[in-house]
């Protein structure tokens, strides 16, 4: 019999899986492998994105998790958009969106000046000098190709293009910072990644992660999220059909992962959460309505690729919010929308309380309008 949960339980399950109902996990890379990594343009936002699924980690363990014991990486992947993940999730993770979103930039290389053979000469320029002379920062790479006879606008977009497909070819990834600017090193010598699993074998590993990330939900969530083909994206849930239990059936058909499926006594209501900007668990589903009411959602996207950091009750944005360093002391400053607001004081004093022992400062609170 296939069991039905309401969607506040949909809701509530969704927050399990994304480590947002208690924060659960206790080091960096645990984090982002129950999680299939955090999108990760902006940093800032990535990092706090690890303080609200995590239990007594620091901004300063994300560093070092980055940059010292290597146990993270930043790098582009789903979406082709960059993320930090695991670095040991990393070969199966190339393996997947490489050759897509390879594919996928070519025509913009293209239009930027260069072609398939360019391309693979440029990429080829960028790994020797690396392999030459250690990290480069971007500056650097685009002198070294400069030096090596290639013609682009050097302020343009085409060295972007050139180091994301070196990435993900598995060949360079960001690497410590040089003299305060983001640097380049090669995969290999940086984590000590050589070899990348068959494709076929990690795009089942793709669909069950995912879905132990984000379920309950559908192949339609499944193909949002990752932006592969429809023909991988089928491929990968036929390959953990048998793992799959249906648990809404109907239009909108959502799956668990058979083992995950909980009893509907066990599935607690959770508490609010502050959410950075450009937060999965608004970025890993089809529809946004189950998490922002349709009436509100220009508060969330306001337009240009933005998502506003985002103040969650029991899985339904309820406000926005902000970091304000503009005064002595850092504020968070909330923006509801939803009145229910002002039934949670006690725990928006215990996230704020929580964003200063992650970042290790002090940092208050208000409330606009209030």
């Amino acid at each position: 019999m296939v069991r039905t949960f309401s969607d506040d339980e949909v809701r509530r399950l969704r927050l399990r899986s994304q480590l947002l109902d208690t924060g659960t996990a206790t080091n960096v890379p645990d984090v982002l492998s129950r999680v299939c990594g955090l999108q990760a343009q902006d940093a800032g936002a990535a990092t706090l994105g690890i303080r609200t699924r995590s239990s007594g980690v620091t901004a300063a363990d994300v560093e070092a998790a980055l940059f010292e014991n290597r146990s993270v990486i930043r790098t582009w992947c789903m979406r082709g958009t960059l993320h930090l993940v695991a670095t040991e999730d990393v070969p199966w993770l190339l393996s997947v969106f490489g050759p897509v979103f390879v594919a996928r930039g070519r025509r913009r290389l293209s239009d930027l000046g260069f072609d398939d053979d360019a391309s693979a000469n440029a990429v080829e320029t960028i790994h020797d000098a690396i392999d030459d002379h250690g990290p480069l920062t971007r500056a650097e790479i685009v002198e070294s190709l400069q030096r090596a006879g290639f013609a682009f606008d050097a302020r343009g977009q085409a060295p972007f293009h050139l180091i994301l497909r070196a990435a993900l070819q598995g060949l360079i990834c960001k690497v410590a910072p040089v003299d305060g600017a983001e640097a380049y090193g090669l995969l290999s010598e940086w984590v000590g990644i050589q070899e990348f699993p068959e494709r076929q074998a990690s795009l089942r590993t793709l669909a069950r992660r995912y879905l132990s990330a984000y379920q309950p939900a559908s192949l339609a969530d499944f193909a949002s999220w990752s932006k592969l083909p429809m023909a991988d994206v089928r491929a990968a849930w036929a390959a953990i059909e048998d793992d799959r239990a249906v648990v809404n059936d109907g239009a909108d058909r959502i799956e668990m992962l058979a083992g995950d499926v909980p009893n509907q006594d066990e599935i607690q209501e959770s508490s609010l959460r502050l959410l950075p900007r450009f937060d999965t668990y608004l970025l890993g589903y089809a529809s946004r309505e189950f998490a922002v009411s349709p009436a509100k959602e220009s508060n969330i996207w306001p337009g240009g690729g933005m998502i506003q950091p985002t103040v969650i009750h029991d899985g339904r944005a309820i406000a926005t919010w902000k970091l304000d360093r503009s005064k002595r002391q850092t504020e968070v400053v909330v923006v509801p929308f939803d009145e229910c607001l002002a039934d949670c004081h006690a725990t928006l004093d215990a996230e704020v309380e929580d964003i200063g022992r992650f970042l290790d400062e002090d940092v208050g609170y208000r409330i606009e309008g209030s």
